[in-house]
């Protein structure tokens, strides 16, 4: 599986997908999908994750991080996967975009410097807010 088939399309309500129907549009073994994912859940986890991971790739690679660019930076995630997101929305899957978003900015925070963190504090308020 790769990244590339993220922001699939969901033909009828995501509760009626089969694991099988995912295999097939994959063109996957049922084998091989269970050695990589416990359900399909954890498919849009990946997917999400995956965007995620490289935001916070892009902010740790800044040697001084501002307010702009952790904005910049999440504004872009989730314009590229505006597809995806809004799928997930339509068929009420937010808490798996709120808990992927959650593990990602408490990531992002574990590994920031006191400066970064102010920083990163500040756009939680104004995210909250």
């Amino acid at each position: 599986m790769n990244t590339s088939s993220c922001p699939f399309r969901l033909e009828k309500p995501y509760n009626k997908i089969s694991i099988r129907d995912i295999c097939k549009r994959a063109d996957l073994s049922r084998q091989t999908f269970y050695n990589c994912f416990n359900e399909k859940d954890d498919i849009l986890r990946f997917c999400l994750k995956q965007g995620f991971n490289a935001l916070s790739q892009e902010l740790a690679a800044k040697k001084s991080l501002q307010m702009r660019d952790i904005t910049d930076s999440f504004s872009a995630i989730f314009l590229e996967n505006e597809v995806l997101l809004q799928l997930m929305l339509e068929h009420h899957l937010e808490n798996i975009i709120a808990d992927e978003l959650s593990a990602s900015l408490s990531t992002f925070a574990s590994k920031c410097t006191t400066d970064t963190k102010n920083t990163y504090i500040r756009l939680l308020f104004f995210l909250v807010l």
